[in-house]
């Protein structure tokens, strides 16, 4: 009876870890659909709620990305409304402007002008533009933040975060990427006395 009920316990518990594999599984496949989704979205953080002013959301949109960042022509724009929440007060921030870009290039173009301007402003007020990326890649990318703000101050060193969460790291030849920014917060950087060259190394 005791190991009848025994194998009754581990049958339980075989099913339950495959189906934990099956649900994990789902989840990142379903993570995964939803960022090939917003591919080509941006999200435009700080236009003031009633800019619009009755025009057409599509055509505002381009035109706030050619004023915005400079741009020789209007961007096609798929679509563009604002962030589905309810209206923002005066005194809370404006709901975020999701838009789509219908060709891929211009969206990778848009991205590189914005990574290469310091302050980006509309009618006269500073604007912020990001991809637009599920929260949860979201969340797990801004834990390399501070990590950032460390390779910044070195000289010599290029670094990117790729999708959907990985820091790229290249100093002197050297590259390395990292997953987890525990891990990167270690990265040393110092100078071979034999070669002159710097090394990249960990703590």
């Amino acid at each position: 009876m005791a190991s009848g009920s025994s194998d009754a316990i581990r049958e339980l518990e075989n099913k339950v870890e495959t189906l934990r594999g099956q649900v994990t599984l789902l989840s990142e496949k379903c993570l995964d659909l939803e960022g090939r989704s917003k591919r080509q979205n941006l999200r435009v953080v700080g236009v003031k709620e009633g800019k619009e002013d009755g025009q057409n959301a599509r055509e505002f949109a381009g035109r706030l990305l050619k004023e915005a960042l400079g741009l020789d022509e209007t961007p096609v724009i798929d679509r563009a409304h604002r962030a589905l929440r309810k209206k923002a007060g005066d005194k809370k921030p404006p709901r975020h402007l999701i838009v789509r870009v219908h060709y891929c290039h211009t969206y990778e173009d848009i991205m590189k002008r914005v990574m290469g301007t310091r302050d980006i402003t509309f009618c006269g007020r500073r604007i912020q533009i990001f991809r637009d990326l599920p929260p949860e890649v979201a969340k797990h990318r801004a834990t390399f933040t501070a990590v950032k703000r460390m390779l910044h101050d070195k000289p010599g060193v290029k670094y990117r975060l790729l999708y959907p969460a990985k820091l790229q790291v290249s100093h002197d030849g050297v590259e390395e990427v990292f997953t987890d920014p525990e891990k990167a917060r270690h990265l040393d950087f110092s100078t071979d006395r034999s070669s002159g060259k710097d090394l990249l190394h960990y703590k």
